[in-house]
């Protein structure tokens, strides 16, 4: 597979491409390897096409560049190709497989890789000596001249005769880069020699640039090898070569036209070129042309029942029933018929299959209505194979879906919520909500009171959290709200807005929801289905108490494993239904997955970091939660799939269409979120620990217990020191404890933490500092690592000496082969510029603000040009996440136990406090 890399060059993703012994493509892969601009001019420079959808769709790409090159004169200086317009860019950019940093694909990318292949034409052209000469050695399939060509015009001043015929010879290039034509009879003159003089040939060449390759400048036999090869099998060409009218220009009947026409193909194997008006080129055979959704649907969400009305067009004219009887009657054969004024191909069997696809649809609709869900595909050209049988009767390539206008409106806001203003919000939440953020927001609530479901993939450090939690504060209000006018008028009514919402996410951030909420939605009421937060006992069976409980609180939140096993949160139904992390539900027959998408809801998000639409299968199963059907079942998507990957790359292109208008994902990278964004943002990340640490963990607390009663002065001090150390240990890895040295990830929360957020960096190819003050955990953490990235990363400790560091962070900062450094907090938090990376993670805390600052500056440094999120991992339930909370919240205890250099000093602490503070929540800790 062939990356594109966040700087927007190319790479190929190793041991991806199956070269099967392929001489051809093992060269290729090496002249990829040295310099990728070399190897997409060369993709495109050879006649072989390839099986891999990414290569072809790049393919296609250099090829337009070298169509683009091809065209321009020789006899002015030479000039780079202009870059096509964003439009048709964009449009590449819609018909793209996906491929490794398919997140960073636009019209903006695309540009910049035209822009880096001019600047490598300029540099071969500076040592090949003319565009020709390298063209001629670089891409030989540039032949265009030296060939026959077969015309077919029009000339309707004539009713009988209202085409023409004409043969030319391909002589050179004329002045503005098009190919020069001359008349066949002309050019065997030339070749024949009769006219072949070097003053006479100089002649007809003046003001072309003349292609350097001379095949086509033989014999008279040569010549006219194509012309004879096409006479062999077509008779009407053998009766022109015969009786001389080949070489000269004749007027044709519609007849002798549309027999031209529809031998083009065998014209051009014989080794002809053709040219034929465009009408004929563009002709769309008829269809039936379908609007769908141009009233108002009378209820909302994928199940709603749209209105549609359906036509026959030929050459973009709409035609009744009775005219295409008409047309059939005057028209006994197949043929070209003048019909207002443009030409048309009376083709009796595609006029039927039409008249058959109009029928089939019309019987397959419900009432004269279809569903939201199957619209969409049908607008999408994603229906067949992914509806039902009753409708994969019908051929979409004769239909052309346009949405009406109701249902393009609705569309256009799904698809760019910029055009939507942004609800209310100010007063439902304390946060400023940047400009990205109003418009995810007004994404969302479109989405949800529309019914559908929303998949939320910003960038993390975006804010996803926020955004919902302002959305969910709005709707609280509204609740409120309808809540007082129910009292006024003494209803009971259940309304949709009096329904709470509930929100899963993984254990490990039950505490970033709840400070979130605390900070920016104060007014939303939460409760939290999770002994962490609340006995177990009083939410088990909260269903059968009154609905007091859900009148007073406005959301709900549990995690992943406590869904599996509160069965009463599927007889509920809720007015939002939230995942975090959405990706926990990748898996399509897993347990929580199943049990998840039981649940009810008005509306559904997804919350994910990571580009869905560049993995399949997690795909399906996330939007089969959030709009269940639309991608159809898991067996027929995966034929869809399978058909996909066996076509050419712009097959895709129905797929994203499908999808685009419930996915909403914004880049850091983005020039509009990139100017508007802080430069640094701290995130804590919450860690649980395994039974293993939270057992070590245990033991390690119980034994400091019973030494403090017989310890006092230095002895206490090492004692609580010693402790510390210890407790830190377990929490980073039980075998860093023990020093067995087996480190399996699954014994640790903080490893399991790691590999999360470190799989959506890898994914989108950006590069991480993570920091420890252990130096004996740092070739763990490299070989875990290893496995997450697929590739090696770096090391700076203490141990490496002067001279290696500059080399390591140079290395770090160029190579984009190397996408983690792991640094001991000391060795790496002075005196180094690795601005290479845009995220940091302390893995355990120093606990002195002044000297995690600094490491966190190492990535955060003048010349750095991307913004730097800073991930610091704590431990819930344990001394890490007291500590914190006490440096934070600035406590009076915390004043007490800061030295000047605001390092904690916990041997200051009473044995009560120093307890207190090193004890262990295990509801919390095990979550």
């Amino acid at each position: 597979m062939i990356a594109l890399t966040p700087s927007f060059t190319l790479k190929i993703v190793p041991d991806t491409i199956n070269s099967n012994q392929d001489p051809a493509l093992n060269s290729w892969i090496d002249i990829f390897t040295r310099d990728w601009r070399h190897g997409l001019f060369h993709l495109a420079a050879q006649k072989n096409s390839h099986h891999d959808s990414q290569l072809n769709f790049w393919k296609d790409f250099a090829d337009k560049f070298l169509t683009a090159l091809c065209h321009i004169p020789e006899d002015i200086p030479f000039y780079t190709p202009t870059c096509p317009a964003s439009s048709e860019l964009s449009t590449l950019t819609a018909e793209a497989p996906p491929m490794p940093g398919g997140e960073y694909l636009d019209a903006h990318a695309l540009c910049s890789i035209w822009t880096s292949l001019c600047n490598w034409i300029t540099s071969q052209i500076e040592s090949s000596g003319t565009l020709s000469a390298f063209l001629k050695k670089q891409a030989p399939k540039w032949n265009q001249v030296g060939r026959v060509w077969f015309h077919l015009a029009e000339n309707r001043n004539d009713p009988e005769y209202p085409f023409a015929f004409m043969a030319t010879f391909t002589s050179g290039f004329t002045p503005s880069g098009k190919l020069r034509h001359i008349p066949l009879r002309r050019a065997l003159e030339i070749y024949s020699g009769k006219l072949n003089s070097p003053e006479e040939i100089n002649r007809s060449n003046t003001g072309s640039r003349s292609h350097p390759n001379q095949k086509a400048a033989g014999t008279l036999i040569t010549l006219l090898i194509p012309v004879n090869n096409a006479a062999k099998k077509l008779p009407w060409v053998k009766e022109m070569v015969d009786s001389g009218e080949i070489y000269n220009p004749v007027p044709w009947n519609p007849d002798n036209a549309h027999e031209f026409l529809v031998n083009a193909n065998e014209l051009e194997t014989a080794g002809l070129s053709i040219s034929i008006p465009d009408w004929w080129k563009k002709r769309p055979a008829p269809k039936v042309t379908v609007s769908i959704g141009n009233k108002a649907a009378s209820i909302l969400g994928t199940s709603a029942l749209l209105d549609f009305t359906a036509s026959i067009v030929i050459e973009g004219m709409e035609i009744s029933e009775d005219e295409l009887k008409q047309l059939l009657n005057s028209n006994a054969n197949n043929g070209l018929l003048l019909f207002r004024g443009q030409w048309i191909e009376v083709d009796h069997e595609s006029i039927g299959q039409a008249i058959t696809q109009l029928e089939h649809l019309r019987k397959s609709a419900d009432g004269g209505f279809i569903s939201f869900a199957e619209g969409m595909r049908l607008l999408a050209g994603a229906s067949h194979g992914l509806a039902d049988n009753r409708r994969n009767s019908i051929d979409t390539d004769k239909i052309n879906f346009t949405a009406g206008r109701n249902l393009e409106s609705i569309i256009s806001l799904m698809v760019d919520p910029s055009l939507r203003n942004c609800p209310e919000h100010e007063k439902f939440t304390t946060a400023t909500l940047r400009p990205y953020q109003k418009d995810g927001l007004s994404w969302l609530h479109l989405q949800t009171n529309l019914g559908f479901g929303a998949c939320l993939a910003d960038d993390m450090g975006l804010g996803k959290t926020l955004q919902v939690l302002t959305l969910l504060s709005i709707i609280h209000n509204s609740k409120i709200h309808s809540s007082k006018i129910r009292k006024s008028k003494k209803t009971c009514s259940n309304t949709s807005s009096e329904k709470p919402s509930l929100a899963i996410v993984p254990a490990s951030l039950l505490g970033t929801w709840k400070d979130e909420a605390k900070k920016f939605t104060p007014g939303l009421r939460l409760y939290f289905l999770h002994p962490s937060e609340n006995r177990k006992g009083d939410f088990e069976n909260i269903h059968e108490m009154n609905d007091t409980i859900f009148q007073e609180h406005d959301l709900f939140i549990t995690t992943y494993a406590m869904s599996t096993k509160l069965k009463w949160l599927s007889e509920q139904q809720w007015r939002l239904l939230v995942l975090d992390e959405a990706q926990a539900i990748k898996n399509p027959e897993a347990r929580q997955t199943k049990s998840v998408k039981n649940l009810k809801a008005d509306a559904r998000i997804a919350m994910t970091g990571t580009p869905v639409e560049n993995h399949l299968v997690d795909l399906w199963s996330i939007f089969d939660f959030l709009n269940p059907g639309l991608l159809g079942t898991m067996g027929r998507f995966t034929r869809f799939i399978r058909e996909l990957q066996q076509e050419r790359h712009d097959h895709y292109r129905p797929l994203r269409q499908l999808i685009s208008p419930y996915i909403l994902r914004r880049l850091k990278t983005n020039p509009e979120i990139i100017s508007d964004l802080p430069e640094k943002t701290e995130i804590k990340s919450f860690c649980n620990l395994t039974k293993t640490q939270a057992r070590l963990y245990a033991k390690i607390l119980g034994h400091l217990k019973s030494s403090l009663e017989n310890s006092s002065g230095i002895s206490r001090k090492g004692l609580i020191l010693q402790t510390m150390l210890r407790l830190k240990q377990v929490c980073n890895h039980p075998s860093q404890l023990s020093g067995d040295n087996v480190y399996n990830h699954s014994e640790s929360g903080k490893f399991a933490r790691l590999s999360l957020i470190c799989d959506e960096i890898s994914q989108r190819q950006e590069k991480v500092l993570i920091f420890t003050q252990f130096r004996e955990i740092i070739d763990p953490l490299a070989q875990h690592l290893k496995t997450v990235f697929g590739k090696s990363g770096l090391l700076l400790h203490g141990g490496t000496d002067i001279k290696s560091r500059k080399k390591i962070v140079d290395h770090f900062n160029t190579d984009e082969d190397s996408p983690f450094m792991i640094l001991s907090l000391k060795a790496g938090g002075t005196g180094l510029n690795l601005t290479g990376a845009n995220h940091v993670i302390h893995f355990d805390r120093w606990w002195n603000p002044a000297v995690e600052n600094q490491a966190t500056d190492r990535a955060f440094r003048i010349g750095q040009k991307k913004n730097v999120l800073v991930h610091k991992f704590i431990t819930r339930g344990t001394l890490e996440e007291r500590i914190d909370a006490m440096i934070e919240g600035k406590r009076e205890l915390a004043e007490q136990i800061m030295h000047r250099n605001d390092e904690i000093n916990i041997t200051e602490l009473s044995d009560r406090e120093l307890i207190d503070l090193f004890s262990l929540d295990l509801e919390k800790a095990l979550a």
